[in-house]
């Protein structure tokens, strides 16, 4: 049986180790349970008589990636949808596997019910909504990493600086990454010292606009009304976010 062994000690040496060993374990648990590899998109079903049958949606497959989607057989009584339900994508050439969404039970009353103190129109919308058509996402951001790089390999985009959408400057992040890497490089003699060069030229950067981007979600669900007010409203513009420029900076 296919199996993937982590190397405890050297795994605890950081925590992207740990976190790939994970993904492995999930591609190689999903492996020996359903093969989905070898399996047509559709729906199919792993039954052992316990009453937890657990369902798997090959929803598209693609030369080096696969989409999938695993629950049991409970569904939400008010959606019809399966709860709890996981959308999964495995990576076919590294053989790893992450969630990249959880569903786990949106319930109109619980949408209604944050939006009680709002005025009548909003409440009006959420109510007029199909419980089929409603989904809760989650939206997290992360502490600064204080180290990007180890050996050859670097961090860039959301793996080194998730950051909330409040200034809607997640993808710029990654785009400035990319230009300041690709310039480190190019004034770099080796790639010990490009790396160095582009975390250096990056890492206050991106730790302010991921800050500033945290502060502006405690602003927008505040529930203060003064946050609201002509003069008070901040965005990627006001903060003179838009005024860096990657082909300038030192690098």
């Amino acid at each position: 049986m296919s199996h993937i062994t982590i190397n405890r000690e050297h795994a605890a040496r950081g925590r992207f180790a740990w976190l790939m060993g994970v993904y492995g374990e999930n591609y190689w648990r999903l492996v020996n349970l359903f093969s989905p590899d070898r399996l047509d998109c559709g729906r199919y079903v792993s039954s052992v008589g316990d009453g937890l049958d657990v369902q798997l949606d090959v929803i598209a497959k693609h030369p080096y990636t696969l989409e999938l989607k695993l629950s049991y057989t409970f569904h939400d009584e008010l959606t019809g949808q399966p709860d709890p339900s996981a959308h999964i994508l495995c990576y076919r050439d590294a053989r790893v596997a992450e969630v990249t969404a959880c569903y786990v039970g949106s319930r109109l009353e619980d949408v209604l019910e944050r939006f009680g103190e709002y005025n009548a129109p909003v409440r009006e919308l959420i109510a007029a909504t199909p419980p089929e058509n409603l989904f809760k996402w989650g939206l997290f951001d992360r502490n600064v990493r204080e180290r990007w790089s180890e050996g050859a390999v670097t961090l860039l985009g959301d793996a080194a600086h998730p950051m909330l959408p409040f200034l809607g400057q997640g993808a710029a992040m990654g785009i400035e990454d990319a230009m300041l890497l690709a310039r480190a490089f190019d004034a770099a003699g080796s790639v010990d010292e490009a790396l160095r060069r582009y975390v250096e030229a990056r890492q206050s950067r991106t730790t302010w606009v991921m800050q500033q981007s945290r502060e502006t979600a405690r602003t927008y669900h505040s529930g203060r009304s003064e946050n609201f007010q002509p003069g008070r409203h901040v965005s990627a513009e006001s903060l003179g976010i838009m005024t860096y420029n990657p082909a300038a900076v030192p690098v």
